[in-house]
């Protein structure tokens, strides 16, 4: 579970924009030089559903050769290849906005949004809209979602023996 900002966020108007590997809010556009890991060679930022309330976010992915990263990429060596086996794993949602018990839930992985990679893994960041589509939860959160609407429609009609 992520820290809660509600210290901060309560005294800002706006919502944030995204959030970093960390959960922390972020109120300005998204840049790859903006995330938590400034030895990163590549970055996303990847749209995540609450597992509890849905409500969704904008994150940030990061990667870099150095151990310790693996958590959010699974078993593959490059956030590339995590996009493209669907393996992007953000784990908990940050705090903000959404259900308490959500926190403590984990994510869905719907949307890479954008993508960038540093080609000599230093210099300037450019970004492969290629690697920019729907995850595999994308597909999951949807029929789940089509079958609460289908229990919620359901509910409103009395049975048919008049409970």
């Amino acid at each position: 579970m992520f820290t809660d900002y509600s210290d901060i966020t309560d005294r800002i108007a706006e919502p944030p924009k995204w959030f970093d590997e960390h959960g922390v809010p972020r109120y300005g556009d998204f840049e790859p030089h903006s995330v938590a890991n400034i030895y990163a060679i590549e970055v996303a930022l990847v749209e995540v559903a609450c597992q509890g309330c849905r409500h969704q976010f904008q994150v940030a992915f990061s990667f870099h050769t150095e151990p310790g990263l693996e958590e959010m990429v699974g078993n593959c060596s490059s956030l590339a290849e995590a996009i493209r086996k669907g393996a992007l794993r953000y784990g908990d949602p940050p705090i903000y906005g959404h259900c308490r018990s959500g926190a403590a839930d984990t994510c869905y992985e719907v949307r890479v949004l954008q993508y960038w990679m540093r080609p000599k893994g230093w210099g300037e960041w450019v970004r492969d809209s290629q690697l920019e589509f729907d995850l595999p939860d994308a597909k999951v959160l949807a029929e789940e979602d089509k079958q609460y609407e289908m229990l919620r429609i359901i509910s409103l009609f009395p049975d048919i023996r008049g409970r």
